[in-house]
């Protein structure tokens, strides 16, 4: 992509009539507007030559450049420019003319809490600062219970060191927030009132181990888990639990899955438990449904999903904890689960129990395939070549400029049998002959039970460098393709080789 916001130097060479002067190297400065840079968090450069290929980490020869360029090489001024050395070949005087080079790549506005960065000043640490890039601790509650003949609860809660999310735009600038170990944790504890609170570092506790907090109040706690081996603010995190009373007949708690468990699966077959809090008289049933063209509900006796109506009752008989296992089956296509309780007698749901008008959602994805290819009205074309990028749905790739998804060369063909008729190139055309990425489409299929098109995501990319060559009966499309973001879906984009050429 052209390398808006920013200005480049331009250099004069000069010698004589009927003299060849020696390769030489000429470098010119690229500076951001104010509140742009070029340079990414990790150090990486965002500049790059249209059409090169990149030999050595920012060196780049051939592409978009005049013939007597031999390479460009960018590296980092340290104030945030770039400098660009082109290396150029003999000059014969007699025959001098012009050298360009096609510098493109992306200035990232810089912003910080929102807004655009006005003061450029110290924009690189600034940049660092905004983009989080360590290890984080993440904290599950494993178990909450309150006994009313002694008033007394507890709440069990076990950490573990998780990656935090990646901002979309930011590049990881070497973990410069150090990595937490998980070898030595403080846990922390207060009650909405300030009573009772505490502070609490066990010994010997290792990461993903649980421990119970005992309490003698009920209401809201916010609990806090820090690794003491931290010093930054990756090594701690902060949730809130409530702990309600539990009489004999209410279901207090509803959880799937173990840490860090988002509702979402992957393709493959897996097994998930689902564990349940409740009063030792409660009585529930427990439904988890398939509801798209497949069909079914989890039979738990069989371990698997049938065509069949199945519901699994629930009587605790004296127990608190009900523990039940899903094994969720491989699937070629998306699918969407339901899972919900009922209850029965006297039985009461707190508001944070799945029902049946409100559900616990499970997703269960496929890869998203893009695919790119020819489309043609005229039969004369034939024998469409493609190209394709396999991601993870509604997931944003990580934009270096080196990564998987940006940047990707790729190159696809047709084959023409002229029978006599010839190909004219129509001009002014271009990437005008791309399909549009859909907006709206089905994501599973419910029988009319819901609502499809609600929280679709369209895949985002962009083709540069596009270019359309006819060789003989061979027509080959090349470019560079990248992914924003991953939608809910698989689509083909197709080229309109009619908007390319025509035949006669």
């Amino acid at each position: 992509m052209p390398l808006n916001n920013c200005s480049i130097t331009t250099e004069e060479l000069s010698g004589t009539e009927g003299t060849v002067s020696g390769n030489g190297i000429v470098n010119l400065t690229i500076t951001p507007d104010l509140g742009y840079t070029v340079i990414n968090s990790d150090g990486s450069l965002n500049t790059y030559i249209g059409g090169a290929t990149e030999v050595n980490p920012n060196e780049w020869v051939g592409g978009n450049v005049t013939t007597g360029v031999i390479k460009v090489i960018f590296s980092n001024n340290g104030n945030n420019t770039i400098n660009a050395a082109v290396h150029y070949a003999a000059i014969d005087w007699n025959f001098a003319t012009d050298l360009y080079i096609d510098i493109d790549g992306k200035a990232n506005q810089i912003i910080i809490d929102g807004d655009p960065v006005n003061d450029i000043s110290t924009t690189i640490d600034r940049v660092e600062q905004d983009c989080t890039y360590c290890n984080g601790i993440e904290i599950e509650v494993f178990e909450t219970n309150w006994d009313l003949p002694t008033n007394n609860g507890y709440i069990t809660v076990v950490p573990s060191i998780i990656d935090l999310n990646v901002e979309e735009g930011c590049e990881p600038p070497g973990n410069p927030f150090g990595t937490p170990d998980g070898t030595s944790w403080q846990y922390q504890y207060e009650h909405e009132s300030g009573v009772p609170s505490g502070t609490i570092n066990p010994s010997g506790a290792q990461l993903n181990a649980s421990h119970t907090f005992f309490v003698g109040s009920l209401g809201n706690y916010n609990i806090t888990v820090t690794d003491m081996n931290e010093t930054t603010n990756c090594g701690s995190q902060t949730i809130s639990v409530t702990l309600n009373a539990m009489n004999s007949y209410s279901v207090n708690t509803f959880d799937i899955g173990g840490r860090g468990f988002g509702n979402e699966l992957l393709p493959t077959a897996s097994s998930q438990l689902i564990t349940i809090q409740h009063g030792d008289l409660a009585e529930f049933e427990l439904e988890v449904v398939d509801p798209g063209n497949g069909g079914g509900w989890y039979d738990f006796e069989k371990h698997t999903f049938t065509a069949a109506r199945y519901v699994q009752e629930v009587k605790a008989e004296g127990s608190k904890v009900t523990r039940k296992t899903i094994n969720f089956p491989a699937v070629s296509a998306t699918a969407i689960y339901d899972i919900f309780l009922r209850p029965k007698g006297g039985t009461s749901l707190l508001e944070n129990i799945p029902t049946e008008d409100n559900p616990r959602q499970i997703y269960q994805r496929v890869n998203n395939t893009i695919t790119v290819t020819f489309t043609s009205a005229n039969s004369e074309w034939g024998t469409f070549g493609n190209f394709t990028v396999v991601g993870r749905p509604n997931k944003k790739p990580v934009h270096s400029y080196n990564g998987p998804f940006t940047n990707k060369d790729f190159s696809i063909t047709a084959a023409l049998t002229l029978g006599g008729k010839t190909a004219t190139a129509i001009s002014g055309i271009n990437k005008g002959s791309l399909s549009l990425p859909q907006q709206t489409g089905t994501i599973v299929s419910y029988r009319g039970k819901k609502d499809t098109s609600t929280g679709f995501i369209p895949n985002k990319f962009e083709i540069n460098n596009f270019k359309s060559v006819l060789s003989g009966t061979t027509l080959t499309v090349t470019g560079k393709f990248n992914v924003e973001q991953f939608g809910s879906l698989s689509e083909t984009i197709t080229i309109n080789i009619d908007k390319l050429f025509s035949v006669a």
